[in-house]
């Protein structure tokens, strides 16, 4: 019987992809990683070419004598060895599939944002699980936003008791981003730490990326100007959030030193602005919102991705920042559809929600049969799950206000969906390292999205039940931090939790 030639599912894709009818056998297929983080073999070859304009271009080749990569900066074989990992991925007895790849990314600098300020600080091991998933999809940099997570010297009673990321981790997770390709770089929020510069000097002295990004909301002209001064005069290159210049009298002249920031919008205004800075030759990053407070984003972050993929055809910007910020009731599960989405538009284009899927089967869960990847897709497209979330921790008065605004929701078709996710779970295969946790994580949101629903019953005859239901959730909860997080910040968490009216 003949085998099918499947060709294989590559995220991001490729610029130019031609797939050939032969495979190299596993015998030659085989390679190595070496000390510095590049492939290496018998049957592999990199050799430095001046034809390739970007430093993490590459030109990747596979057909009977072996394995050839054609670069111009060691970076270019980082990026060609992610490829041939997913290549490898996909490989059936055969070895791999003959091809001829030329590749380059649309986006210099390809940022994941993880905030670790806000309680929750994922364990070093979990930490370097997320770096090899965002280095598989071609991120080169991950940005920690520390604000509240550093502990300064001489201010041990304020983190005393909570989450916090030393320099020896830091220092860890350094060492392992740069065997990557991923660069680690430092955020902070001055808006909510007034820090002096030698505060700021101390935070980043742990860094090897000379970029800062002051992360300042809804901040005034001044302090923005008086932090990228700090930052310049320490020897940083600052990166900001420029929104508090956005106005109908934008002038990208005025803006101050350092690289602006501007988040992902809807409207002509944005538009206005990337066609000021592009006139100017001014450098700029745009910023997608990727927070997950709640349970999912993953609708609204597509459309955001898809305004930063017409804006990047259009103007062009040096770089794409996708701001995660994790909730503390969020399944880390929901990072990674939007991750690889936006993975996609940062190298070449966006990809499909089937391809996402396809990717996340492959590539992050490990999942025989793809239910998994499903089962992630359906919770996070659950019809307003914010609105369950709200509803979850909303007391008997709110509860009731809440449902008045929503009488149009069909609470039996979200738990029908719910279930459905649920069902998809608990048939899945998931073979990654971390999938007994991805599989309590997604059983706890489940759990709680379907308390949630049968709460908005107002069923004073199943209280009893409700309150029973809370306690196994409650001990749920704390057990998935553990497996996941630092201890600090469970309490304050857990808490909320505790302090539910049922």
């Amino acid at each position: 019987m003949e085998t099918l030639l499947r060709t294989p599912k590559l995220l991001p894709h490729p610029q130019n992809a031609i797939w050939g009818g032969g495979f190299l056998d596993w015998t030659k297929a085989e390679f190595q990683i070496d000390e510095n983080g590049l492939p290496c073999g018998a049957f592999l070859s990199i050799v430095e070419s001046p034809d390739i304009a970007s430093c993490e271009g590459y030109k990747l080749s596979i057909n009977q004598d072996g394995i050839a990569i054609a670069v111009s900066h060691e970076n270019g074989a980082r990026r060609a060895l992610n490829t041939l990992q997913q290549i490898g991925m996909q490989a059936d007895e055969r070895g791999f599939r003959y091809c001829e790849i030329s590749d380059f990314p649309n986006v210099e600098v390809r940022t994941f944002s993880l905030n670790l300020s806000q309680g929750r600080v994922p364990t070093l091991e979990q930490l370097k699980l997320i770096v090899d998933r965002i280095a598989l999809f071609k991120f080169n940099r991950l940005e920690l936003n520390l604000t509240g997570a550093f502990p300064f010297e001489q201010c041990e009673l304020q983190w005393a008791g909570k989450a916090v990321f030393s320099p020896s981790r830091i220092s860890r997770l350094k060492n392992y981003c740069e065997a990557q390709g991923v660069e680690l770089a430092l955020a902070y929020d001055v808006s909510l730490s007034k820090i002096p510069t030698e505060t700021l000097k101390e935070l980043a002295d742990n860094f090897a990326c000379v970029d800062v990004n002051i992360v300042c909301q809804n901040a005034e002209k001044i302090d923005i100007c008086k932090y990228v001064d700090c930052a310049i005069n320490v020897g940083l290159s600052p990166t900001y959030c420029a929104d508090s210049f956005v106005n109908a009298n934008f002038d990208a002249t005025t803006l101050p030193a350092g690289t602006p920031i501007f988040s992902v919008i809807d409207g002509d205004l944005l538009e206005d602005i990337c066609q000021k800075l592009k006139s100017s030759e001014r450098k700029f990053y745009l910023r997608i919102d990727m927070s997950l407070q709640k349970f999912s984003n993953y609708a609204k972050s597509r459309s955001q991705i898809e305004v930063a993929e017409t804006l990047l055809k259009k103007y062009g910007a040096s770089g794409i920042i996708a701001d995660f910020s994790l909730g503390e009731f969020t399944p880390i599960c929901a990072l990674y559809p939007q991750a690889i989405l936006v993975a996609s538009i940062m190298w070449s284009y966006c990809a499909t929600d089937e391809s996402v899927c396809e990717a996340l089967e492959s590539f992050v869960f490990y999942d025989e049969n793809g239910d998994f990847s499903r089962a992630v897709f359906a919770m996070g497209n659950v019809i307003k799950s914010e609105l369950i979330y709200d509803m979850f921790f909303a007391d008997e008065n709110s509860l009731r206000e809440i449902l008045s605004k929503n009488s149009d929701v069909d609470f039996d078709v979200l738990e029908g969906s719910a279930d459905f996710a649920m069902g998809l779970c608990a048939t899945s295969k998931a073979g990654c390292r971390d999938a007994n946790i991805l599989s309590a994580e997604f059983a706890l949101t489940g759990a709680m999205m379907k308390w949630a629903i049968q709460k908005s019953r107002l069923d004073d005859t199943k209280k009893s039940q409700q309150e029973l239901a809370l306690k196994f959730i409650i001990a749920d909860f704390e057990n998935v931090w553990l497996a996941r997080n630092e201890c600090g910040g469970m309490w304050e968490a857990s808490a909320k939790l505790r302090n539910i009216s049922v």
